[in-house]
């Protein structure tokens, strides 16, 4: 019930009263741990607001109250926390404001083989436009307040001859902008045979979403089925069905892959790897063509997963990619995967900010412009400079997102090292608006003794983005570059210290958007 009136109420706090109430969910003899927690810090910028032109510096104060609870049981797996955080800052008290925070996730199953009950509510403050300034943070401001909240009821059945998975989600996304809100449910259907079948093999999923948004309505649904005949030999036939489409009034184009069927081979060629190729037939030859798809599934050892798969789609090849794999001291994860999306928060659109005022026939230099000359004598000797910028707008349409991430982490007896390299592309399936997102991150961290950390972190990012909307093709790269370096140490069995010192630098292949900020953060955390 506190979740739910959390969810109505979108400008509501998270107070210590309604997360209290979900302790009504603990039961008997299950482990549970409350821990209140109160942080201060103290934090210089030599440019708080990440401005490009007038650099700002401030002392800001960062109250932070905190709620964290975790109920484990035979039935219920929980975990709540919350977060309430006021900034005060010394160059303009105007600015001084509370943010609230939720991260919950609650999972009841009360029967052992029977349908499990998953409860979500989150709320967090996200950059108000990434294309406008990927950097944003409550600190900066321009932020958006956004809240998800969810229900899902989800069935298994796992034994020796089938495993089969059901569910379906009712979900609520909103934010504060009203930019990238939807509603509504999602269903899901896996049905496979088990290990103990020795003469028929199957794979069937399906999965079907009903979105809306003020009106606007995104439907998709998407069907793939194979059945085959077990034999004595490595080649095993099958036969294989694929059928997928997008619709509702999002869709101005035709995003229907139509049926197709199909008929190929297994080959097993050792244990746990299997190859599946086939040729498939389009029943509706205008929608498309016939085509080969191919699965490649291995796993040589407990701690190794491959698997790749090639398809044919409405938007044409469609690829997928997963391959973990860990061993004592290495974890590897890597993954490539496209989903098509509507009402989400990276659609945006180029329009004009501010305009300066340059000389005439001389080099630009901001330093030179001025935003306005009404007192000039001479106007004439000046000429518009538009200063442009990017930000979302309502995702009514549908867009293809490929994302390719490869995540590793080495941890040796008393130093981390950490990598994560993420390449996003989405493209805007209605009118070609593109957007390509790289993200590199590298973390060293060192444990000094028993109660001191040394941590230190770069950040790679480059933000392209590239529209045909405009009367002339326009592109902007951003590229971010942040250096952090911060030493932790415990005072005691609930107190622990941290300081941090942060370098950030944005380029730009438009030279007016550059900006630096050196930031230093003392903290001091108390658990209760």
């Amino acid at each position: 019930m506190a979740i739910t009136d959390m969810a109505m109420d979108a400008k509501g706090k998270i107070s210590i009263v309604l997360l209290s109430q979900l302790f009504h969910f603990s039961v008997h003899g299950a482990d549970s741990n409350f821990t209140p927690t109160i942080n201060i810090e103290e934090i210089f910028s030599d440019n708080v607001e990440l401005d490009s032109f007038e650099e700002q510096d401030s002392y800001v104060t960062r109250a932070n109250f905190g709620l964290s609870q975790t109920i484990s049981s035979k039935t219920i797996d929980a975990s709540i926390n919350g977060n309430y955080t006021h900034l005060f800052f010394s160059h303009d008290s105007s600015a001084n404001e509370g943010y609230e925070s939720l991260e919950s996730q609650i999972n009841i199953a009360p029967w052992h083989d029977g349908p499990a009950l998953n409860l979500q509510a989150n709320i967090t403050n996200v950059p108000r436009s990434t294309g406008g300034n990927f950097a944003s943070d409550l600190i900066s401001g321009d932020t958006v307040r956004t809240t998800n909240y969810g229900a899902g009821l989800n069935y298994q059945v796992q034994n020796n001859d089938f495993l089969l998975s059901i569910g379906g989600r009712y979900n609520d996304s909103r934010s504060s902008d009203n930019v990238g809100e939807s509603y509504g449910y999602s269903n899901s259907l896996s049905f496979q045979n088990g290990i103990g079948q020795k003469h028929l093999f199957w794979n069937i999923s399906s999965s079907y979403s009903d979105l809306k948004n003020r009106g606007e309505s995104a439907r998709s649904y998407q069907i793939q089925a194979r059945f085959g005949v077990i034999t004595s030999w490595q080649l095993n036939p099958f036969i294989r069905y694929f059928d997928e489409d997008f619709t509702g009034s999002v869709s101005t184009g035709n995003f229907n892959q139509g049926e197709s069927f199909g008929a190929g081979l297994r080959w097993q060629p050792i244990n746990l790897m299997t190859v599946d190729l086939s040729y498939n037939s389009a029943e509706d030859e205008e929608l498309s063509e016939d085509y080969i798809a191919f699965e490649f599934n291995w796993q040589p050892t407990t701690r190794t997963q491959i698997a790749a798969s090639y398809n044919q789609r409405f938007f044409g090849d469609s690829y997928g990619l997963n391959v973990n794999h860990r061993n004592k001291r290495l974890t590897n994860t890597i993954s490539y995967n496209e989903q098509i999306q509507a009402f989400q928060r990276d659609n945006f659109e180029i329009f004009t900010e501010s305009v300066l005022f340059c000389p005439v026939n001389q080099p630009i230099d901001i330093n030179n412009c001025l935003s306005d000359i009404n007192n000039e004598t001479q106007p004439e000797l000046f000429f518009e400079l538009p200063i442009f910028d990017i930000r979302p707008v309502e995702d009514s349409q549908f867009s293809l997102n490929k994302r390719l991430a490869w995540d590793s982490t080495l941890s040796l007896q008393r130093t981390t090292f950490s990598l994560t390299v993420s390449g996003n592309e989405r493209e805007d399936l209605n009118t070609g608006d593109a957007q390509d997102n790289i993200l590199v991150n590298l973390t060293a961290s060192r444990q000094l003794n028993s109660r001191s950390q040394l941590t230190a972190a770069y950040q790679f990012s480059r933000i392209d983005f590239f529209t045909r909307n405009v009367d002339v093709d326009s592109e902007r790269r951003d590229y971010y570059r942040t250096y952090n370096i911060s030493y932790s140490r415990t005072l005691g069995k609930s107190i622990s210290v941290n300081f941090n010192l942060r370098h950030l630098v944005r380029t730009s292949n438009t030279s007016i958007r550059d900006f630096d900020e050196n930031r230093a953060t003392l903290s001091i955390t108390k658990d209760f």
